[in-house]
């Protein structure tokens, strides 16, 4: 539900973490829908730990 906003969204990277619990372990894949400013929808999906969102596209 976070936005980023023009130049703020260039040279970073999106980290997601569960959260620890007793069925932490067991999520496997996280994924990600980008909506840009144009209604244009994108799916991304990490399957190692630390799930890490890299290289993603720079909105219009």
């Amino acid at each position: 539900g976070d936005r980023l906003l023009g130049m703020k969204f260039q040279d970073h990277e999106i980290r997601v973490t569960p959260f620890p619990s007793a069925w932490g372990d067991s999520i496997k894949s996280i994924g990600m829908t980008f909506e840009d400013a144009q209604d244009r929808l994108s799916v991304f999906e990490r399957f190692v730990r630390r799930f890490v969102f890299d290289h993603l596209p720079t909105p219009l």
